[in-house]
């Protein structure tokens, strides 16, 4: 605390309470209650998702640095800006309610998911406020938070990250009076105001948190993650064929804060020369090199530091962070990162019982907020980077982008995906613009009375295969990132003998590694019902495939368009969530011979909503998403229970009388909860809360 009299603040009751709420706190390490050892989430797995490889190459981790004054530079940097802070704005007035106290620490962990909060209140909310007071509301006597600690959606099993993001309402723009008084954030000078609503706007955050559980395994990953001749992962199958990315982000243009303390520790190593800086060109062949695996299946998995410094720096390059703080509770690291050489500049190991650790956090917090406020907006882009005319001259067998689907080649196409035992998967979308293809092999059939592919089989050391044994995929959008996945839409490229080309929009759907049996259920589901003969408003399913070299599992389906939920509020020009849901006579009537064709094959789908219902360019509707469909294996359906009308419903007396006299043709008048669901959205007493019984 010495520190604390450099800085020639009065003595008095400020001073005071500023060396209480800095001094070292006991047991303030996270430990797991002996209860939850054994949970799932706190089980070390495989730290890198699909997308961990598909990194754009401006955006790869080419070099980590050690930087052994990192904390001390930190430090030293906080020390001035309060000093200075203090002399022009004076002592904070005590009586404030909003001054940052010091708040009341557990760290017993029932759950991984408890980490970011117990961070928040062991030091994250002390160092938020001092931050955002000192370099965003410095004209104000408020300690209040323009922006707040986020938790990322995309988790895998023994990580928990957390970002920091101005605002936490998707379905509303960004407001700075939504959290502040409106005095209070007329204070902010209109450039920062720019770059909250930039950050809002593109999920952007100054800071990155990455989180690992409190035990052998991640004081491993912590201890290590500065260790030299970093190597970043890449898939290693031939990048023959694949299409060139045409995608572009306005992240390959942010800069790095040429004022920084950290710019100094480029000036202790080299900077690399001739650093690629795009997408290498792809050329025809007719022959590929496919991988072998890189681990057993069987054996237990050994943490590969590499891959959790890679991981983290992605997800920071991603929301376009600075600084980066990996901990596992016990133990923390923080990093910064260095845009134009993509360079992880690592402190030294920090624990929880430093005597300088809150002070440590607070200046972290400090420096990530005026970096944030210090560096400049990257410049909007207006047009797309179109593909090179030279790729279309030395590719021509390689398809056009955006080109129109033929209808007329499906069978062409159904046959031939059907009869390939391998997918090549590449990205071409945000800041994902894929070097090579990672290597899909088929784990299970196409789900239609079509021919079967022969087996195929995988070397050790990998083998060279024909390219008409692949399916091209070049995944272009997100549709969807829930709990259990995300879910994609790209374009297939069938290679033919004849020398020609067929291409379809198809669906990529991968869950999450704790949700790999969700989706072989969801493929069981799918080849019974057309077992069963049941086609009609259901997707074609093209197959179940597992990546060799990592393992991720995918399956891969026909795209049915736009879920109902999303064309009607494209109908109605909203944002939320509409209350009401308007499908066609015809839609309704597709819907329900679906619904019934199903149940009649014995499959209860059990989470029928307008998520789960697409609409083609045809409008021709589709059910998706069985990852909750059971047997049924009852003779007849529970009779329905009484359920009141939501107050908004708008019911169309002519459809119930249809849905009345539809009901009287079913034996005893009895149908499904699925039916049911049709039911109310089609005469206009939809409820999103209605479940269904025994699902919630």
């Amino acid at each position: 605390m010495d520190w604390i009299n450099t800085l020639n603040i009065p003595d008095g009751p400020y001073k005071e309470h500023l060396k209480e709420l800095l001094k070292p706190q006991k047991d303030a390490s996270f430990h797991i209650h002996e209860a939850h050892l054994s949970r799932e989430d706190f089980v070390l797995g495989p730290p890198m998702c699909l997308e961990d490889t598909h990194v754009s190459q401006e955006l790869i981790l080419r070099h980590v640095q050690y930087a052994p004054s990192l904390l001390e530079d930190l430090r030293e940097e906080f020390y001035s800006q309060l000093e200075q802070f203090l002399k022009t704005k004076g002592i904070p007035d005590l009586e404030n309610s909003n001054l940052p106290k010091i708040n009341a620490f557990g760290g017993r962990l029932s759950k991984l998911a408890d980490m970011v909060i117990l961070h928040v209140i062991r030091v994250g909310s002390l160092g938020l406020r001092y931050s955002s007071h000192m370099h965003i509301l410095p004209d104000t006597q408020a300690w209040n938070l323009p922006w707040f600690h986020v938790v990322l959606k995309d988790q895998q099993p023994f990580i928990n990250g957390a970002i920091i993001i101005p605002d936490t309402d998707e379905n509303r723009p960004f407001d700075p009076y939504a959290h502040l008084s409106v005095e209070d954030a007329k204070t902010i000078a209109p450039s920062i105001l720019e770059k909250l609503e930039a950050a809002c706007n593109s999920s952007s955050s100054p800071a990155v948190f990455m989180f690992y559980p409190p035990t052998g395994d991640g004081e491993t990953i912590i201890d290590d993650f500065a260790e030299p001749g970093f190597k970043y992962t890449v898939p290693k199958a031939d990048s023959h064929n694949i299409p060139t990315p045409t995608s572009t982000s306005t992240s390959f243009l942010s800069c790095d804060w040429p004022a920084s303390f950290w710019a100094k520790y480029l000036d202790q190593r080299e900077v690399p020369k001739g650093m690629t800086t795009g997408p290498t060109s792809s050329r025809f062949s007719k022959t590929v090199y496919v991988p072998g695996p890189q681990t057993n299946p069987s054996e237990e998995y050994t943490p590969l530091v590499p891959h959790f410094v890679q991981h983290a720096w992605n997800i920071a390059a991603e929301r376009d962070a600075t600084f980066l703080l990996v901990s596992c509770g016990t133990k923390e690291r923080i990093g910064i990162r260095h845009r134009a050489t993509n360079t992880l500049f690592l402190s030294d190991v920090i624990r929880p019982d430093d005597e300088d650790y809150i002070i440590t956090q607070v200046a972290f917090y400090s420096a990530f907020t005026r970096d944030f406020v210090a560096r400049e907006l990257p410049p909007k882009l207006s047009i797309k980077r179109k593909r090179p005319e030279h790729d279309l001259l030395e590719n021509p067998r390689l398809p056009l982008p955006q080109a129109k689907t033929d209808k007329s080649t499906d069978k062409i196409f159904n046959k031939e995906f059907s009869s390939r035992p391998i997918v090549l998967l590449t990205f071409d979308m945000k800041n994902h613009r894929s070097i090579a293809p990672s290597t899909f092999l088929r784990e299970q059939a196409f789900s239609a009375p079509v021919p079967t592919c022969t087996p195929f089989t995988l070397q050790q050391e990998g083998r060279t295969c024909s390219v008409t044994e692949c399916v091209y995929i070049q995944v272009q959008k997100y549709l969807a990132d829930g709990r259990e996945g995300i879910v994609y839409k790209g374009t297939a490229t069938l290679h033919l003998e004849s020398g020609m080309t067929v291409r379809k929009n198809v669906v990529v759907k991968v869950p999450k590694p704790q949700y790999v049996r969700h989706l072989e259920h969801e493929y069981d589901k799918y080849w019974k019902l057309a077992a069963a003969g049941v086609s009609e408003g259901l997707l074609k399913v093209y197959g179940l495939f597992k990546d060799v070299e990592f393992g991720t599992t995918i399956l891969v389906m026909q795209d049915g368009g736009v879920t109902l939920e999303r064309r009607e509020q494209r109908r109605l020009g909203l944002k939320e969530t509409p209350n009401q849901f308007r499908i066609s006579d015809e839609e309704y009537a597709v819907l329900r011979r679906t619904v019934l064709a199903i149940n009649k094959a014995g499959i209860i789908h059990k989470d029928i909503k307008p998520n789960n219902i697409l609409i083609d360019d045809d409008g021709q509707p589709y059910i998706i998403d069985f990852g909750h469909a059971e047997v049924w294996k009852y003779s007849r359906f529970a009779p329905e229970k009484y359920s009141p009308d939501p107050p908004w419903s708008e019911i169309d007396s002519k459809r119930r009388e249809i849905v009345e006299a539809s009901i009287s043709d079913l034996p005893d008048g009895i149908r499904s909860y699925d039916l049911q669901v049709i039911e109310d959205i089609y005469i206009g007493r939809y409820w999103f809360n209605r479940r269904y019984p025994g699902r919630w």
